[in-house]
């Protein structure tokens, strides 16, 4: 059989380049017969395969492969094809990278993939190097689903849930980001769920998701569903009483799954995301406090020696005679080692 354009790649790597460069080309060029060929066996089959919906692949075999047109990349063995016609598309700049330009004079023509490319080929080589950039089809990109979850991820607080979740939307193609805050590192077998350092505040990270996910057996009053509903973030959790309470309301501010995770609603998590006010339950503290104007300051701060060795539990460390303490002071903390019942341990500088 005599092929029409053959592209030779001895070896199609997990990712790179040049594999981008054939997947482009086969799917914007689909109606035209183009033959992609191979000869290690050790290639990727992702990237084999992926092809393959657009193309023919075939593996070289002992004989050689005739075609018409033959496109080479690198230094191939021409050998190894009867062509009519062969290009050679460089995709390297072969003067930056100290390679050695291939002079076989059974290349009919010769192509860089940028300009740049094209004339340090041609300076190292002395061959007439032409421009043929490389091709580039976009599709229509979908939404990316953006989660978030700040949780340990143990049985009560949903992690099979969770990972139940997590796996119907990969089921349903659907490209989703789950942020989850925990210290339980790789609890979820999942490449979508990123995995975050616990820290104290992700207020900005809820109101930049679609979602809060909270898919508890029991929660008394859960803070980040609470937060995340006055960001205006719809929430994903479970028919706990509290959350009812809380004002979570299906189809309105979130969707609430039941606990066995059956017939979930993935379609409208991904195509309806609700759009919402929100106003929290009032507490009560205005009647439980004492009504008393603060005197403590915060921004009231003050460098201190100590005048003692002692041990400090603000700090967490011992303070030796005579050093500065490690960072400024409230008035009110100095006050208080000052006016030690057993002596003054601290003065002010």
């Amino acid at each position: 059989m005599k092929y029409s354009n053959v592209f030779y790649v001895p070896h199609f790597n997990i990712i790179g380049g040049i594999e981008t460069y054939i997947y482009e080309l086969v799917k914007k060029y689909k109606d035209i017969d183009i033959t992609v060929v191979y000869s290690d066996p050790t290639s990727d089959v992702k990237q084999l395969n992926r092809i393959r919906k657009y193309a023919r692949v075939i593996k070289i075999g002992k004989e050689p492969i005739k075609c018409q047109r033959l496109f080479v990349m690198y230094k191939s063995n021409l050998d190894l094809f009867e062509a009519d016609y062969i290009i050679q598309i460089t995709h390297a700049d072969y003067k930056a990278q100290n390679l050695t330009p291939n002079k076989d004079t059974r290349i009919n023509e010769h192509y860089g993939v940028s300009k740049s490319v094209a004339e340090t080929y041609k300076e190292i080589s002395g061959l007439e190097t032409k421009v043929c950039y490389n091709p580039l089809t976009i599709d229509k990109p979908k939404k990316v689903l953006k989660l978030i979850s700040a949780t340990r991820l143990t049985k009560e607080k949903g992690k099979d849930r969770m990972i139940i979740l997590a796996n119907e939307l990969t089921k349903r193609k659907i490209p989703f980001l789950w942020l989850v805050f925990t210290n339980d590192r790789n609890a979820i077998d999942n490449p979508n769920v990123i995995y975050m350092q616990p820290r104290l505040d992700i207020r900005d990270f809820i109101a930049n998701s679609d979602y809060l996910v909270q898919l508890s057996d029991t929660e008394a009053w859960c803070y980040s569903v609470l937060e995340s509903l006055c960001l205006g973030t719809p929430v994903i959790t479970t028919p706990i009483p509290s959350f009812n309470e809380m004002g979570v309301d299906n189809g309105k501010n979130g969707y609430i799954l039941p606990f066995n995770m059956k017939e979930l609603p993935i379609e409208d998590i991904y195509n309806n995301i609700p759009s919402f006010t929100f106003k929290a339950p009032k507490d009560i503290y205005d009647k439980l406090l004492i009504n008393t104007p603060t005197t403590y300051n915060p921004n009231e701060l003050y460098q201190c020696r100590a005048l003692k060795s002692y041990y400090d539990v603000l700090f967490g460390m011992n303070i030796t005679k005579g050093n500065l303490l490690p960072e400024k002071i409230t008035k009110e903390r100095a006050e208080e080692l000052i006016n030690n019942p057993k002596g003054a341990l601290i003065e002010y500088v």
